[in-house]
């Protein structure tokens, strides 16, 4: 069925004007006619559209007062239609995130779109509040489902060797890294199947993700090592839940090697919140990305690995703000929750004072040398080449 367009007030002065001579005119029974269709089909109150149509009558002004009723409307359907196609560049984040990330994209997005000036300037100062109202009918019909997999070790030695932390201790230095593992089974959790890791920064926020065949020790243990080698600065703690691929004799030995040791704690088991910074990645920066299909070929393997490690991890490192909770307390039976100000990983990594100058340098040099429209262009790209091969296989539906 079609969806019935509602006339602006442009419109309604014009119908209205059409049968101003017809009411002036008109019986009682017409009238009545002509002020049912106005209330019915224009919204209007039945007494204010009468005095409308008899100011008609007597010669009145045709440009009546309902045109200039309420505020004008600032930003343009063109406005909207820009804000729509940021808001999927961006890969849909929130209105707040949204609105702290547009000083970074928007140079490139004006430059690549020719936008005028006039709607540039209104893109520039949009609040989050606005760009929420106005992408509401866009997000209303999204679909999101969440699903999960977490296998308990075999043995329980890990709890006398792998300590729980004091999970209320504030963690400010960088180096302190939450890792979680996503499973890429589809619908049906038989056979081998691919695995992400997810390695979140406490203290910055900044976040590597790796693609993994099976969820063995080494395997684990390779893909850590893996992060370890594109981070701006030194993993110090390795803090995850206690799932059968980190709680093993293979990921300890690794971690434990004097020539690179870090710290491994654990969470408890069945309590999410004890690793709550890297449970939200495992959404924004997985399930939004490869969705909840099944992965289990060399060729996805090799796709979602180059995905990983070039597009992906620079768009969600430096142009990608963050929300990060900086203080909780309960009042009665709610908390109240404080965030600092939103900010890409790249720039908390900026503003550390425990990360080297050196490594600042190469920072800089690598975030003036992007631009994250062609990031995106690159990463559809790949995208559509693991749809064509997801699609291939008619087990590999959404979960």
């Amino acid at each position: 069925m079609k969806k019935l367009v509602q006339p602006n007030n442009l419109n309604k002065q014009e119908l209205l004007f059409t049968f101003s001579g017809k009411y002036s005119n008109g019986k009682k029974k017409e009238k009545s006619e002509i002020l049912d269709f106005a209330t019915r089909q224009l919204g209007l109150r039945r007494d204010y559209a009468a005095k409308v149509l008899r100011g008609f009558a007597k010669g009145q002004d045709p440009s009546w007062r309902l045109s200039l009723r309420g505020r004008k409307p600032i930003y343009c359907d063109l406005c909207v239609k820009h804000l729509e196609k940021l808001y999927v560049l961006l890969d849909r984040m929130g209105a707040e995130k949204m609105k702290a990330a547009m000083p970074l994209w928007l140079p490139h997005y004006i430059s690549e779109y020719g936008l005028s000036k006039e709607v540039a300037a209104k893109l520039e100062q949009i609040s989050a509040r606005t760009i929420g109202r106005l992408l509401k009918p866009l997000r209303d019909r999204e679909f999101t489902r969440n699903n999960s997999r977490t296998k308990p070790p075999f043995n329980f030695s890990y709890k006398a060797t792998i300590p729980v932390p004091h999970l209320g201790d504030e963690i400010s230095s960088p180096g302190y890294f939450q890792g979680d593992t996503v499973a890429h089974h589809g619908h049906s959790l038989l056979g081998p199947h691919h695995w992400s890791l997810t390695a979140t920064d406490i203290a910055t926020t900044w976040t590597e993700n790796e693609i993994m065949p099976d969820r063995k020790g080494q395997t684990t243990l390779e893909a850590i090592y893996a992060i370890q080698t594109r981070l701006p600065f030194k993993m110090l703690n390795w803090h995850s839940d206690c799932g059968v691929e980190f709680m093993n004799e293979t990921v300890q030995a690794g971690l434990a090697d004097p020539n690179n040791y870090v710290v491994q704690t654990r969470g408890r088991p069945y309590k999410k919140n004890d690793q709550a910074y890297v449970e939200q990645k495992n959404f924004t920066h997985v399930r939004e990305l490869l969705g909840y299909y099944r992965y289990d070929t060399p060729e996805e393997l090799k796709i979602i690995q180059d995905i990983y490690r070039n597009e992906w991890r620079l768009l969600m490192n430096f142009f990608t703000p963050q929300r990060k909770m900086i203080e909780k307390h309960k009042i009665g039976s709610q908390y109240k929750r404080t965030y600092d100000k939103l900010q890409t990983p790249y720039q908390r990594v900026m503003a550390s004072e425990q990360v080297s100058e050196f490594e600042k340098e190469k920072l800089k040099k690598t975030y003036l040398a992007l631009n994250p429209l062609s990031l995106r262009a690159s990463l559809l790209q790949k995208l559509n080449k693991l749809r064509v091969l997801n699609i291939k296989d008619e087990e590999k539906i959404p979960a």
